[in-house]
């Protein structure tokens, strides 16, 4: 049988403070409280692995308390919640409304052919899942080795393919087909629960959550769905010798999901062959169940278990119940407590199950951290990855984000920005002592690091007191002046431009000679940089995590108006050719590689506007394509935010395959499908939410109609010029 055949190697993990005894070079922090939980996986991992390993790990308390009775679950059905009008008309609404408060779950039942999909997806899920490369496999508490496979939807209905691997027949065919149909489905039904959660509990007056710049809100369940990835697992759970198992051993103990809410399917027992052949049985999925508002334990009837069940997550009390206004009356929503029990089956037997986390978006703002929500789950994947993988718990569920927040690194290190940084020769005790100097994690600006802002961090000999602050903004120009953006840009003196954001940002060329491109970049307003360079062929195909960035030869137009304000580091305003580091982002690691331009280059700034102007046949040596019908792939990069050199944002990079043998008129830039919120942004923190994995999506290559003869692939590209570049997903 598989389970008793699959070898790999361990990590155990346990709380009070994180205790890891591991063989592996990197582990997944998958933590609960009051628990142990031993931790295999397969030797590749991927990002995604990392943060669903992370993710379906709540608020867990270990009390072996009895169940004394069993209930039904609440239930809607399909017909009444997708049609506005019967939910109101058919009372489901009031089933849904009570259901929130006072159970924190509900069931949809009668959903269009989900019996046969459910069916469907969770026995082929068996097949895949047990010889998948990729599977993640756990060994919890009472013995029972759970193996997964995860994926990501993003937004309402977006879905990413599971991670399977690429050679597994298994997986390649009856599960893609399968799984897909059936998670189309679910995204179906959830956007529907989603709709009507927006009608029946919205805040009055104020959001569920802010933009992290404080620039937009999510005001409700919609907008928080629609505009954040969700972490998926198929699980598949067997016990070896569990016929003699205790009923009253707990599989997995009471928690509280991470997010806004999860949808599952109940659990369903399967039973491979000699064969080979996957079919269900009739056994029981074991026991699920929920602590009551009086605290007691209650297990749960689904019914056939043909239906798709909604449970609130830690993330109603975070952004709903604490912004609930006492004068208004409002009822709370409830997160419900609730635990599984595995059921005695025999050794042929495993429970199959399926469940979809709703997260916050990324750039939400975490006002308890001071940290969007991306940023929490950056720093998990960096703090897997640092340092042999000790990871801190860092995006677990919030009560858990406390529990380990100075932990032990190795005899050469010190913590640093939420991971274990090495000593340098400039920066470690003896050499800070010997200059009367402390040793501690400082940013560019002699910060004390403290608050976890995106940056450049590291270990630093300093007596510096001063905490950790954003970087002042740039000033704009007066509103009062009289400015012609129209006549500014004088398109009219360039064949081939791009309107990259609406009204504000314009990339515009021509071609001298037939050998040398002139190019102009303008924006409406200050800004600290703009950039446009060749990409990188080396790291884009390496799949590394600024893909095309890294390594490539660019021009870069700075605004340094201020000697005094600090700029990491600053160089004065110009344009200049640089190669940006092979590895390392921020821009202290290749600022100089800086060569003078041709003679004209210039960055202009006025009383309104700013541009930069080229003209170039090669940038830093590497030679611009001028033979017809080829293509030069190009990155572009602007950063609005502060004088640092700093990471750009979502909506302010690109990647432009450019035929400069053609002329191709005046034209719109056209967004790559994952970024097509970025077309109608006038500034970038509008639409940072909606950030999935470039290197992975084939919707990032697309086409932009001119109104010349050129055909155009535009795709989204990670330039990122900061230490701690964002991970493209999280």
């Amino acid at each position: 049988f598989f389970f008793q055949k699959r070898q790999s190697r361990s990590a155990v993990l346990s709380l009070g403070r994180i205790r890891l005894y591991r063989e592996t070079q990197i582990i997944y922090p998958l933590i609960s409280q009051g628990t142990s939980t031993t931790l295999t996986m397969a030797a590749s991992y991927t990002t995604v692995g990392v943060l669903l390993a992370i993710a379906f790990v709540g608020v867990c308390s270990a009390v072996p308390l009895q169940r004394h009775s069993t209930i039904s679950a609440p239930t809607v059905t399909y017909g009444d919640l997708v049609h506005q009008g019967r939910f109101t008309a058919s009372g489901a609404s009031n089933v849904l409304r009570t259901a929130m408060t006072t159970q924190g779950f509900i069931a949809v039942s009668g959903i269009p052919n989900f019996g046969r999909l459910r069916r469907e997806a969770l026995l082929s899920s068996f097949k895949c899942t047990t010889h998948a490369s990729t599977a993640r496999s756990v060994e919890l508490k009472d013995g029972t080795q759970r193996l997964t496979i995860a994926g990501v939807t993003h937004g309402r209905d977006r879905l990413q393919e599971m991670e399977f691997g690429t050679d597994n027949d298994a997986c390649a065919s009856s599960f893609r087909e399968t799984s897909t149909a059936f998670r189309n489905v679910v995204s179906d039904v959830a956007g529907a629960f989603s709709d009507r959660m927006s009608e029946l509990f919205t805040l009055q007056g104020i959001p569920m959550l802010w933009h992290v710049n404080r620039t937009r809100t999510y005001s409700n369940f919609r907008e928080i769905v629609n505009g954040a990835d969700h972490l998926e697992h198929f699980h598949i759970y067997h016990q070896a010798n569990a016929a003699g198992k205790n009923d009253n051993d707990n599989t997995l103990d009471l928690h509280t999901d991470q997010g806004l809410f999860i949808a599952f399917t109940p659990a369903l027992m399967v039973e491979e062959a000699a064969s080979g052949e996957v079919t269900a049985t009739d056994s029981s999925p074991g026991d699920f169940f929920v602590e009551s508002v009086d605290k007691t334990l209650t297990s749960v009837d689904f019914g056939d278990g043909n239906v798709l069940v909604f449970m609130l997550g830690d993330g109603v009390q975070q952004y709903y119940n604490n912004r609930l206004l006492p004068e208004n009356g409002e009822a709370r929503l409830r997160s419900v407590p609730h635990g599984m029990a595995m059921p005695k089956h025999i050794d042929k037997e495993s429970r199959a199950w399926y469940g979809r986390m709703f997260l916050p978006p990324n750039h939400a703002l975490s006002e308890e951290h001071g940290l969007s929500f991306g940023q929490l789950r950056e720093m998990a994947i960096m703090d897997v990855n640092a340092s042999g993988g000790v990871g801190t718990g860092i995006g677990c569920s919030r009560m858990l984000l406390q529990a380990d927040a100075d932990p032990e690194c190795g005899e050469n290190q010190m913590y640093c920005w939420h991971q274990c940084m090495d000593y340098t020769p400039d920066a470690n005790p003896t050499t800070c002592e010997e200059q009367g100097l402390k040793l501690q994690c400082m940013n560019q600006r002699d910060q004390v690091v403290d608050t976890g802002l995106h940056g450049d961090h590291n270990p630093t000999c300093s007596n510096s007191d001063t905490t950790e602050s954003p970087p002042d903004p740039i000033p704009q120009p007066s509103e009062a002046l009289s400015c012609g953006w129209n006549e500014y840009l004088n398109l009219n003196a360039y064949e081939n431009s791009l309107e990259i954001h609406p009204g504000k940002t314009y990339l515009m060329w021509n071609v001298e000679g037939g050998n040398t491109v002139k190019m102009r970049m303008a924006y409406n307003g200050y800004l600290g940089y703009m950039a446009i360079g060749i990409e990188d062929k080396r790291t884009r195909a390496e799949g590394s995590a600024h893909p095309g960035m890294n390594g490539a030869n660019i021009v870069m137009g700075i605004y340094d108006p201020d000697e005094d304000v600090f700029g990491a580091p600053y160089v004065g305003t110009g344009v200049k050719a640089y190669t940006i580091h092979p590895s390392l982002s921020a821009f202290r690691h290749w600022d100089e590689t800086a060569e003078e331009l041709p003679a004209g280059a210039k960055m202009e700034v006025t009383d309104c506007f700013m541009s930069m102007e080229v003209s170039v046949a090669n940038i830093h040596g590497q030679g611009l394509n001028f033979t017809a019908s080829t293509t030069n792939k190009m990155i572009w990069a602007i950063h609005e935010d502060s004088l640092l050199k700093h990471y750009h944002g979502y909506c302010n990079k690109g990647r432009v395959e450019l035929d400069v043998t053609t002329v191709n008129g005046h034209g719109k830039y056209q967004w790559a499908p994952s970024q097509a919120a970025c077309a109608t942004s006038t500034t970038d923190t509008e639409n940072d939410d909606k950030i999935v994995d470039e290197r992975n999506d084939p919707s990032t290559s697309a086409s932009i109609s001119s109104h010349g003869r050129a055909q155009w692939l535009f795709a989204a590209a990670f330039v990122a010029l900061s230490a701690h570049a964002a991970f493209p997903w999280v």
